[in-house]
């Protein structure tokens, strides 16, 4: 009689036979447990498959379940396995049922690609007595081969865990979440869109740092693979947690998209706190289609509350090649404190702004900062000085022109 085996010595042994990916191991394990009685459904051997643990969700991890059975554990001390409840035909995804801890980067598997904290829950970036596995890359979660959707839920980055950025995923963490949605593998993202909503992220002492906070950035300029553009929003980054960027929106080249669709990459709605270091809160380099919109930033000392870098013109020298349909970008709705040192509220850099209203700068400094016009760029950049559309310092003196100061 054959001893039934468990789903990390059956994912191990498909590791060995045949190059299966740990999709297909923990797929037997959700939608069949009564096949494998082990399953992490329920450690208790009665294999229920109502909820599975995090480390079941991993795809495309460095670290074998098999040896290093807890790249993922309950946060209560306890040390014991940290549960997920199931997706359902409406979210095809995973919800935390507790506070959870990792110390390998957690790869969103593709089959389900939602992953929610339900509002109230912490995703700890370290272990007390792990910490982070070498090898085990520099972000606390990232996409695989598709577009995810990390939502609702707390990240908290542990000392000695995020080390900003000398990270190098065998020293630590540099950024709590990273999306690209230009990874080699299937037909490329999809939907969902690829996107960040309404995460807090923080770390344990002022001097422990992200290098960027949130990162959706691209990394093949010649991509030729249409995708709905994604972005980050209502996300609350608190103070001193990054150490160059807040968010960095970068290498986003939706060029290839359907003629038409000025799909955008959206950065919307996000909370970012002061900060003793740092470039920007908000950093958009090389980006063909943007908007900026409703954010609230404390620009980082003697830094920048918004920089916009080769994005939006059809003539900037972009990483990425020429746009061939490049849109300028929108601003708008957007509010920087400028009161942390010599801070400049916004810096438009090689770049076109269109829709340029509604924007205010708080304190004493610098509101915006104009840096090569494009020369596509016939009108420069826009200031809007009556009705709603007025871009203002202090809530109240109209901002005419680039250079004025608050």
């Amino acid at each position: 009689m054959k001893t039934p085996l468990s789903c990390f010595a059956y994912l191990a042994l498909l590791a060995v036979v045949g190059g299966f990916s740990q999709t297909h191991a923990h797929e037997d394990c959700v939608k069949h447990p009564e096949g494998h009685p082990h399953c992490p459904g329920d450690p208790t051997g009665g294999g229920s498959g109502e909820q599975v643990t995090c480390d079941a969700i991993y795809y495309g991890g460095s670290n074998d379940p098999a040896t290093v059975p807890q790249y993922c554990s309950a946060a209560d001390g306890s040390g014991g396995h940290c549960m997920l409840d199931p997706p359902n035909d409406n979210t095809p995804g995973w919800s935390m049922s507790q506070d959870c801890q990792i110390n390998s980067t957690l790869v969103v598997p593709p089959e389900f690609p939602f992953l929610s904290g339900r509002g109230v829950h912490t995703l700890y970036l370290g272990d007390d007595v792990i910490g982070w596995l070498p090898g085990g890359g520099d972000a606390g979660i990232r996409n695989g081969t598709s577009s995810i959707r990390v939502a609702d839920m707390n990240i908290f980055g542990r000392a000695g865990t995020v080390t900003g950025c000398a990270a190098d995923g065998n020293d630590g963490v540099s950024t709590a979440v990273r999306l690209n949605p230009d990874l080699p593998g299937d037909a490329g993202p999809g939907l969902p869109r690829m996107s960040v909503a309404n995460l807090t992220i923080r770390t344990e002492y002022a001097e422990t740092r992200f290098c960027n906070a949130i990162e959706y950035a691209g990394t093949d300029g010649e991509i030729a693979t249409p995708y709905f553009a994604g972005g980050a929003s209502g996300n609350v980054i608190e103070s001193d947690a990054y150490e160059r960027y807040g968010i960095l929106l970068s290498a986003i080249n939706t060029t290839d998209n359907v003629t038409g669709d000025y799909d955008v990459a959206s950065i919307s709605e996000n909370d970012i706190q002061s900060s003793d270091v740092g470039d920007a809160a908000i950093m958009v380099q090389d980006v063909e289609r943007a908007s900026l919109a409703n954010n609230t930033l404390h620009a980082p000392r003697d830094g920048v509350g918004l920089h916009i870098l080769r994005t939006g013109t059809a003539d900037a020298d972009s990483s990425l090649g020429d746009f061939l349909e490049s849109r300028p970008i929108v601003l708008e709705k957007n509010s920087v404190d400028v009161s942390n040192g010599t801070a400049t509220g916004f810096v438009i850099d090689t770049s076109r702004v269109n829709t340029n209203r509604g924007n205010n700068v708080d304190g004493s400094g610098l509101s915006y900062e104009v840096v090569n016009p494009p020369s596509d760029d016939t009108e420069g950049v826009e200031f809007p000085t009556t009705g709603k559309r007025i871009n203002t310092c202090n809530g109240s003196t109209p901002i005419t022109a680039a250079g004025q100061n608050c």
